[in-house]
């Protein structure tokens, strides 16, 4: 069949439009919401485009024609070749007979031919001879054995049988064995010098013996079956003095059905047998000696054949085991062991499974360690040595054929039989004249199903998706697939409920499917998910993709063509082009470009600024960049039209025969890089042909989508920032850079195309680590990505948002339940943490141990970036220590870092949080003249020089603060209340209220009701805590008495 019965939208008739949702034109959105509607999604408008609108809709409905199309005569295009794989089975070589100085041997293509070991020159292709025996073949005419050389076909000689005798089949260069009815039987019949025969009876022949069989020979024996008496024996024959002696008269019966001479030995064994027997050829009367079947090929399908050589016994394996396949799977080996048992000797890694004895005794086989090393090789055995191999013939690998072919986004993917079961491999395409053609990388350990194309011909057709991947129909299934781009074991699918399925086209993910029997197009997102759904049913037309953008054909008459925006499901402007037919036979796109067909006619529409540009039509034409690729088959050549310009100039660029598809080559033979540019193509050696293009002008690069997940932070809970943008080029370098609501970049990431992005995507992530290598403070982060040109083209392209990084601390919580806690020290040095409830209050918690009453006390947020709280003290010296939080309370050996001196002349340490708009909290420090000085939090574990932000701050005696509110008291009982603005600066103070001297302890210990405003907790002269809770208008709820007893801390925190 066809690769497509409507190939990238072909349709041979008008439609009849599904209508049941309501929209026009047979679309019809799915029933199951697309698997991405949860992320967050953005379609990017292509240049010219107003915010927010398909292609064109700010663009009137007419358009005018361009001028004609011109020819061009072609230069050559540079071009770089990907040499043919090898194909998985090595060439094949079956040994039939050997000479002294050559074989004869069927080969890979079918032809029996002989082989001049000197030269490795083949003769011409002869017929299979029916008895062969060291180089030579005996052919029975009437009653004349004709015996010929095999290596040049003439006759050596030529033997007339005698009256009442009959030919054996055993023969050598000089005579031939015959036999009667009359004693002895066996007769050896040579021709004489007179043109007449010498009949030489074989002596020792059993008196009333009848001949049952010719059984295996060599240039100098025969191996002959004779009965008596209805009992069956085995008999060597000895040209060299015509005896008959019998042989492994102690051997079963069973075991004596296939023999097989060597150049010391005569060896038999069985059906099923593990044991082979032999005897010497100058001593065959003596008893049989048994050499045991070695363990490896004692599970072989096949049975082995065992062939003596030497003092040895190879074993010449069937196995069909896959050479150079998946896992570096290679066999069958071929194994040695002496004769009467031992250990086997590996001599190949793997072998095929024929043979031929030669003359001199050595064996000749086929074998190597896969179809790269594959050869006729020479086993020898000296008596008492190993077994040598030496190579006759190097067998070089067949080329690996590709059935099916794709270039896309600067990756080229093809199916080939480098295994035995075919498999998809891509191979990365640098950019420029001169590309560089990376490695081959298996892009799934299964490819699509080989299935027969028109003229019987295999394919396996593919079509890319501009992400480094391809899509294909599962033959027999209603299944297309398309291998995960990154992983050789992972797939996209999506099932349409056709089995005749055919991807017609594809873009950024999305696929175009085609059911010819069911006269049904499905668009599949084949990027979004393991399992994809279908976002759009239709009844078939000529369609295309490019991006998240379904071309269709439009409402307006005869040649009208509208987008259909698959993100936000709708259409946009209705534009003319220049087709005079009711119904377009082929739409294909690209960027701006439209390229449509109705069969004889053909043209491409440049939406962008409405204008037509007729191009010659071919069934057989891919769209790219500014450019057009048809086969024209008829010329055998793949022809160029270039109409970028607003002309159409055709000229030849490469040689392409038809080869045996009648029916579309398209991603089976050729393919066009719509994204990258480019062409490739596979020649009748199977190679690839790429011609890159370079020189034609390429569109700036666009955004086609991009989608990313927020981020969270939660203890040890990462969710990092992720996100993929798919662009309309190949990118090359591009960075991933995180900045705060400072402005200030915290993080910077970096790659390139070849490192882990494939083709136009580029997926990046952020880890909440900041360039310090600690986590992000939580807050609102802007994101911006810039990508640049793979090929150098053009600017780059920058892409901006923002994200949320929620989890963390909530602040002044010391226990990781996201409230607040009170912190408290006794004068005995006993450190408490006092956690907050669900309800608000403050229960008993974990303690610590041996703080001294001059040790000041800071509780912090986290400063070294391991998303707990902190707690800082200044000791006797000035010396400023912090001790990470770990979730229980702090005593004071517990491992501490310093991160500052020279503190002593501050009287008041506090942090009321973020200061400096970086997403993390800041140490305030005020001295006794009232100056108020700034600590900044400087990323790395510390802090930056001091900053003055005020003075007259010693009119308070009490300052605290938290989650950017500082609460100061002045003298006379008042508080007042300061925010932190965005800026950094505080907004004027608000008074909060009066008669705050009532209380010897004023602290902010974060929020205890979880209603997301900090709390603050007062304790009275009688040692009672009470609450106060801010409403939404900055005053407080009425106190809440939260306990008694708190007399006993020193320190309140």
């Amino acid at each position: 069949m066809p690769r497509r019965a409507f190939p990238r939208g072909l349709t041979a008739a008008a439609t009849t439009l599904l209508l049941a949702t309501g929209l026009a034109n047979g679309l019809a959105p799915a029933a199951v919401a697309s698997p991405i509607a949860s992320r967050a999604g953005s379609r990017a408008a292509a240049p010219g485009d107003a915010p927010g609108r398909l292609p064109g809709a700010a663009l009137a409905a007419s358009a005018t024609l361009a001028a004609s199309a011109t020819s061009a005569t072609s230069a050559a295009e540079p071009e770089t070749v990907v040499p043919a794989g090898s194909r998985w089975e090595p060439r094949q070589e079956r040994l039939i007979t050997a000479g002294p100085a050559g074989y004869l041997a069927t080969g890979d293509n079918g032809s029996t031919r002989w082989v001049d070991e000197a030269t490795g020159t083949e003769g011409a292709s002869v017929p299979v001879p029916g008895s062969v025996n060291a180089g030579l073949r005996a052919v029975l005419s009437g009653a004349v054995v004709t015996i010929s050389d095999c290596a040049t076909g003439t006759a050596a000689a030529t033997v007339a049988l005698p009256a009442g005798q009959h030919f054996t089949g055993a023969f050598r260069s000089d005579a031939v064995v015959t036999y009667g009815t009359d004693a002895p039987v066996l007769h050896i019949v040579r021709p004489a010098p007179d043109g007449g025969v010498t009949d030489q009876p074989a002596s020792g022949v059993p008196a009333g013996a009848a001949f049952h069989g010719f059984l295996a020979q060599s240039a100098d024996f025969a191996v002959i079956r004779l009965s008596v008496g209805g009992a069956q024996s085995t008999y060597l024959l000895n040209y060299a003095d015509a005896s008959v002696r019998q042989i492994f008269s102690d051997v079963p019966t069973g075991a004596q059905s296939t023999m097989i001479v060597g150049g010391t030995r005569v060896l038999t064994h069985g059906p099923g047998a593990t044991t082979a027997y032999s005897v010497p050829l100058d001593d065959p009367t003596a008893p049989a000696e048994a050499t045991p079947y070695p363990s490896a090929v004692l599970h072989d399908t096949s049975a082995p054949t065992p062939v003596p050589v030497g003092d040895r016994v190879l074993f010449i394996r069937a196995s069909t085991t896959e050479l150079g396949g998946v896992g570096g799977v290679v066999g069958p080996t071929l194994l040695s062991v002496p004769v009467g048992g031992g250990a086997a000797q590996t001599l190949l890694a793997g072998s095929g499974s024929s043979y031929a004895v030669t003359p001199d005794g050595s064996v000749l086989v086929v074998g190597g360690t896969g179809p790269d090393d594959w050869a006729v090789r020479r086993i020898t055995a000296a008596p008492g040595a190993d077994p040598a191999v030496s190579t006759v013939r190097p067998l070089t690998p067949v080329p690996a054929r590709i059935y099916g072919l794709a270039y896309s986004a600067g990756q080229l993917v093809y199916s080939t039989d480098t295994t035995s079961t075919p498999q998809l491999l891509s191979r990365d395409v640098g950019p420029g004249a001169t590309p560089t053609v990376g490695s081959p990388v298996r892009r799934w350990y299964d490819a699509p199903a080989v299935r027969t194309c028109a003229t019987s011909t295999p394919c396996a057709p593919l079509q890319g998706l501009g992400t480094g991947t391809v899509a294909y129909p599962v033959p027999g299934t209603d299944f297309v697939n398309a291998p995960v781009p990154t992983s050789a074991d992972s797939f996209y699918d999506v099932e349409t409920g056709a089995n005749d399925n055919a991807v017609s086209d594809a873009s950024d993910g999305y696929t175009l499917i085609t059911s010819p029997g069911q006269h049904k197009q499905w668009v599949a997102d084949l990027g979004s998910g393991y399992t994809a759904h279908t976002e759009v049913t239709r009844t078939t037309t000529a369609a295309a993709l490019w991006g998240h953008i379904l071309w269709v054909p439009g409402t307006a008459g005869k040649g009208s063509a509208r987008p259909y925006n698959l993100l936000d499901r709708t259409f946009g402007t209705t534009f003319q082009t220049a087709a005079t037919c009711s119904a377009f036979t082929e739409l294909q796109a690209d960027d701006r470009w439209l390229y449509w067909s109705c069969g004889t006619t053909a043209g491409v529409f440049d939406w962008k600024t409405g204008r037509n540009i007729p191009v010659p039509a071919g069934s057989d034409t891919l769209l790219g960049d500014g450019y057009l690729v048809r086969h024209d088959r008829a010329a055998g050549k793949l022809v160029l039209t270039v109409f970028s310009s607003g002309t159409a100039v055709t000229s030849s660029l490469a040689d392409l025969p038809a080869g045996t598809l009648t029916g579309d080559d398209r991603g089976i033979t050729w393919s066009v890089d719509k994204y990258g540019g480019g062409v490739a193509y596979t020649d009748a050696a199977q190679r690839i042909h790429l011609l890159p293009l370079a020189d034609l002008s390429r569109q700036p690069l666009n955004l086609l989508r991009s989608f990313t997940d927020g981020a969270n932070l939660d203890g040890t809970a990462v969710l990092p920032f992720s996100g993929q943008w798919d662009y309309s080029r190949p990118v090359g370098a591009w960075t991933l850079a995180v900045k705060n609501a400072a402005g200030q970049v915290v993080a910077t990431r970096s790659g390139t195309s070849s490192s882990g992005n494939t083709g136009t995507s580029v997926s990046a992530s952020w880890d909440l680590t900041t360039s310090a290598g600690h986590y992000a403070a939580a807050g609102t982060y802007t994101w911006s990505l810039t990508a640049h040109p793979r090929d150098g083209q053009g600017a780059a392209l920058t892409t901006s948002g923002s994200v949320l990084l929620g989890g963390g601390p909530a602040a002044h919580d010391y226990t990781g339940d996201k409230r607040g806690d009170v912190l408290g020290v006794t004068g005995a040095g006993r450190f408490d943490v006092r956690p907050g409830t669900s309800t608000g209050g403050v229960t008993t918690g974990a303690t610590g141990t041996g703080w001294g009453a001059a040790t000041t006390f800071v509780p912090y947020g986290d400063l070294n970036g391991d998303r707990t709280d902190d707690l800082l003290t200044r000791d006797f010296s000035g010396r400023l220590w912090l001790y990470p939080g770990h979730g229980k309370s702090f005593a004071a050996g517990d491992p501490h870092v310093q991160v500052g001196v020279g503190f002593t002349g501050y009287d008041a340490l506090f942090s009321a949080g973020d200061l400096t708009g970086d997403g993390r909290p800041d140490l305030l420090a005020r001295t006794p003249s009232g100056a108020l000085f700034r600590y900044a939090d400087n990323d790395a574990g510390g802090f930056t020089a001091p900053v003055k932000i005020g003075t007259g701050w010693n009119a308070y005696n009490l300052l605290t603060g938290s989650s950017g509110q500082l609460y100061a008291r002045d003298s006379t009982g008042t508080l007042w209340r300061f925010t932190i603005r965005a800026n950094g600066t505080f907004a004027p103070r608000v008074r909060v209220g009066t008669g705050w001297t009532t209380y010897n302890a004023v602290v902010s210990p974060g929020d205890l009701t979880t209603d997301g405003r900090p709390d603050l907790v007062a304790r009275d002269s009688t040692g009672t805590l009470w609450r106060y809770a801010p409403k939404p208008d900055g005053t407080f709820a009425p106190r809440v008495k939260l306990g008694a007893g708190w007399q006993q801390y020193r320190v309140l925190l």
